[in-house]
Formats: C-alpha cells, sequence, structure tokens
C-alpha cells in the first residue's frame, strides 16, 4: 500500500512505494538511540507530522519492528548469558528464583500451576504441576 505523504517545503503530496533512506536513518535513531522523537525529527530535517504520518504506513512499521527485532537478537546471547549466571549464583536468592522462574517460563515448564515459594531460610522449592494436578 502507498503511503501518501505531504512534503511540507513544497505543500504537495509525494506516495512512497518503499522505504527511503531518510525512513532508514529515522528508524535506525529510533530503534539504538535513546534520543526523543522530537529531536530525531530535528536531527533528520523532517517534521513531527511526517514521522507520525510514517507510524500510520504499515511498511514503515514493519521496516521499525523489523530492526527491533534485529536489536533483540543481537543482544539475546548476552541476557542468556547474564540470566544463566543469576541462575547458577548462590549469593542472592531472589534473583536466582527470578531467574529460575524466567528460565521455566521460556521453555514451556511454568505456567498458572507453577509454585515457586522462597522459605525464610533462603531454600527455594519448586514445585510444577503435572497434567493430572490441573
Amino acid at each position: 500500500m502507498a503511503n501518501p505523504y505531504k512534503n511540507e517545503k513544497t505543500c504537495k503530496f509525494t506516495t512512497y512505494t518503499e522505504i527511503t533512506d531518510k525512513m532508514r536513518e529515522v528508524i535506525y535513531e529510533l530503534v539504538y538511540t535513546d534520543k526523543t522523537k522530537t529531536l530525531i525529527c530535528q536531527e533528520c530535517d523532517i517534521s513531527t507530522t511526517t514521522l507520525y504520518r510514517w507510524f500510520h504506513w504499515d511498511e514503515f512499521t514493519k521496516e521499525l519492528t523489523k530492526e527491533r527485532r534485529t536489536k533483540f537478537n543481537q543482544i539475546g546471547d548476552k541476557a542468556i548469558e547474564k540470566l544463566m549466571k543469576l541462575v547458577e549464583q548462590d549469593d542472592d536468592k531472589r534473583s536466582q528464583l527470578n531467574a529460575i522462574k524466567m528460565v521455566l517460563q521460556e521453555n514451556g515448564l511454568c505456567n498458572d500451576r507453577l509454585n515457586i515459594d522462597q522459605i525464610t531460610t533462603n531454600n527455594i522449592i519448586v514445585t510444577i504441576a503435572t497434567e493430572d494436578e490441573e
């Protein structure tokens, strides 16, 4: 679907059929920086109105989502490594408990019937309900 876009300088409408270099630049800034949308628009020489029009264009939002997934894939290995360190560490039981729960959830072993209790002696008890108990 084409994106009607009004050029703020010429007041003419332009129709985009593909992502432009300017759009790619904006997407990069949105995903990989902590800048505000207003600052990104200023630095990329577009109006905030233009940016919000782009947000309503399916191709732009698909490309933005794709770039966000790429970013998360890049940091995913680091996150998993740190999570596993939390699971194995013994000094912070609360963090260890949350890490265990997260690993179980990601592996489909944690559902509404999962019962994780932290006893005041810092022992962690994990009980996984069987299909018969559900």
